[in-house]
């Protein structure tokens, strides 16, 4: 039987769901019961409710790449044919990600305020989405090397350590061209260095 302060007041379904399968699991009702008045006070999250991001900017650009990732970092630097401004051993810090190969939605999102990495990532998560990886930026990049004449683009990646500050510190891959016509790629570190005007790149989470 409810108590008064729980008569009339319906769990969401996710809660109905977890109890039914808290007891196939061997979880007494009492237990279960419990579980369901916790959520009711807000104090656990509903089993199975979905995040609400906001919706991308309108300027939001994507592609659509295949990329390898089976390649040393210098190897994909290389690729793109570029002039290089490369910290070597920033260069060796880029991550791969679990799959070697495959086809990957870019999104890139407009910088257009000065915002510090740890902002840039707020603001992802905001829309759903996290950093793109290297590879697979770079591989946009190679594809189209006009692409950066027009919006100078970039992703980032948590390096090991932290700052002076305790903050995180973070390794930035880019792609640009300058006034002369070349073009260029950078991996270097930036600490406490605010972007704008670029087009950060991201995927969805």
């Amino acid at each position: 039987m409810h108590s008064g302060k729980d008569r009339g007041v319906l769990p969401d379904i996710s809660s109905i769901v977890e109890f039914s399968k808290r007891l196939r699991d061997g979880v007494s009702q009492t237990q279960a019961q419990h579980f369901i008045r916790r959520e009711l006070k807000g104090e656990v999250k509903p089993a199975g409710r979905r995040q609400i991001y906001k919706k991308l900017p309108e300027r939001t650009m994507t592609r659509c790449v295949r990329v390898t990732r089976l390649c040393t970092a210098q190897a994909m630097i290389d690729a793109t044919d570029r002039r290089r401004c490369v910290d070597p051993e920033i260069l060796i810090s880029i991550p791969k990600c679990e799959e070697s190969e495959g086809e990957v939605t870019l999104y890139f999102l407009e910088i257009t305020q000065p915002l510090l990495d740890f902002e840039v990532e707020r603001l992802y998560k905001e829309y759903g989405l996290q950093a793109a990886d290297p590879y697979s930026l770079a591989a946009a990049n190679e594809l189209d090397p006009c692409f950066a004449d027009e919006y100078p683009n970039a992703t980032h990646w948590k390096l090991p350590g932290e700052g002076m500050y305790g903050e995180a510190i973070w390794g930035t891959l880019g792609f640009s061209s300058a006034p002369n016509g070349d073009r260029w790629v950078v991996v270097q570190r930036y600490d406490n260095t605010p972007f704008s005007g670029m087009w950060f790149a991201c995927m969805k989470i």
